[in-house]
């Protein structure tokens, strides 16, 4: 979710609406919280909640923490970085190159340098690792030594990481379309396309691919499903609901990155619903009124997901009725949320982890393990939780073993899907 930029015909970015001064489009590059304030009519943010005090029941522990890019500097969108087995693959050199380490040996294992920008994350599977540049170039990159592959022209700017199961690799791009190609070689094997409102939030969601099947929420706020190697649609859903009388009140944008499990799929869309979907079939299995757009993840038992206000709530799985909602982080441009180790854990624009229990979302534990926000959405891997800030460090942490909850071991580690972050 590379958002929080509202694009529109008057102009790039922005410049060109006389409502919108430069203050306010340097800030909506780097504010998740200025789509609540603008779309409020009040042009005033609220203040963020103060941090409430609780008995923590553990101190989380960091297992590793290294300085592994610069950064990519602070420009939309966020350098994302990708994970694949012990592997993590960052943006480096002012956007101008790669770098990728073994985060169990703490290794540097390859480091290449590119021409042109990279303007989005990384994508990885199990042979390649793809980027895309300011020019809208794919690159496909060898994830054991690094060495380019192959390089394809997109028809636009993507703004989102690319995502593969090591045959097709699929790519969207800003101006609604999604494309298919041979991870092998960047031939095309598909394209469909959406048209893009006038207004929208910048950005997109990344592409879901689940067996044989890709699901995609675009920014008319539908979200359709296509077969992953030939193109076809197999069913289309719409989960915005457009209303009001201007045009930012009927904007809405499946702006989410979609999750699955179990044969149902799970997504959200700004000023619109959380909606639990049938992989195959298509049919809304229920649906609840909930703006989103930080995106969602998932337990045994729970849908969890952050609203616009920055309200975390918990919906049942079965049902999508409420079972607790955590509303103490008002304005503090709280990330979607991540399971780990049996605890809900989001992030805020100051640096701090907010651990809650996941039976009634109230707060366990606090840590700070950077003064930074993050640039990327928080990742589970195993019962690890890995965060990467705006200074290019990767911090991995987890819940002290002593106090850790009891899970089962086929508990789903569903990493929240691609955010754009939130910034001071």
């Amino acid at each position: 979710m590379y958002r929080f930029l509202l694009t529109a015909a008057c102009g790039l970015f922005l410049t060109g609406c006389g409502n919108f001064s430069r203050d306010m489009t340097e800030r909506a590059n780097d504010t998740s919280g200025w789509i609540s304030e603008q779309l409020s009519g009040t042009g005033k943010a609220k203040d963020p909640a103060e941090l409430v005090e609780f008995e923590p029941l553990f101190k989380p522990e960091k297992i590793w923490s290294k300085s592994l890019s610069d950064g990519g500097g602070r420009a939309f969108p966020r350098p994302v970085p990708a994970y694949y087995d012990d592997q993590v693959t960052v943006v480096t050199n002012r956007r101008r190159g790669l770098v990728s380490w073994d985060y169990k040996t703490h290794k540097k294992l390859w480091k290449t340098e590119l021409e042109d920008k990279i303007l989005g994350g990384v994508g990885m599977d199990e042979w390649h690792v793809f980027v895309a540049t300011r020019n809208a170039d794919l690159m496909a990159f060898s994830r054991e030594t690094g060495e380019l592959l192959w390089q394809q022209q997109m028809p636009s700017e993507v703004l989102v990481p690319p995502v593969s199961n090591s045959s097709v690799v699929v790519v969207a791009t800003s101006d609604g379309k999604l494309l298919g190609l041979n991870a092998n070689d960047g031939q095309q094997k598909w394209m469909i396309e959406h048209e893009v409102p006038t207004l929208s939030l910048r950005g997109g969601s990344a592409p879901l691919i689940i067996d044989d099947m890709v699901v995609k929420g675009f920014a008319d706020g539908r979200m359709t499903a296509v077969d992953v190697n030939n193109g076809f649609e197999t069913w289309e859903t719409s989960i915005g609901l457009s209303r009001g009388r201007s045009e930012l009140e009927r904007m809405v944008d499946a702006d989410s990155t979609p999750v699955a499990e179990s044969g149902v799929i799970f997504g959200s869309a700004y000023q619109g619903r959380v909606v639990a979907i049938g992989q195959y079939s298509g049919e809304v299995l229920w649906s609840r009124s909930v703006s989103s757009y930080s995106g969602l993840t998932l337990d045994l038992f729970n849908v969890y997901l952050t609203d616009e206000e920055d309200t975390i709530w918990a919906l049942d799985r079965k049902t999508g009725a409420t079972t607790w909602k955590q509303e103490a982080l008002t304005a503090r441009r709280i990330g979607g949320p991540v399971v780990v180790d049996g605890y809900v854990v989001v992030a805020d624009f100051d640096g701090y982890l907010h651990w809650m229990n996941r039976d009634d979302g109230t707060f366990v534990a606090r840590s700070r393990p950077t003064r930074e926000a993050t640039s990327a959405p928080l990742t589970v891997i195993g019962n690890e939780l890995f965060l990467f800030d705006h200074d290019g460090k990767l911090v991995i942490l987890r819940a002290s073993a002593e106090e850790s909850s009891e899970i089962s071991d086929d508990q789903p580690s569903v990493p929240a899907p691609f955010w754009d972050g939130f910034s001071q």
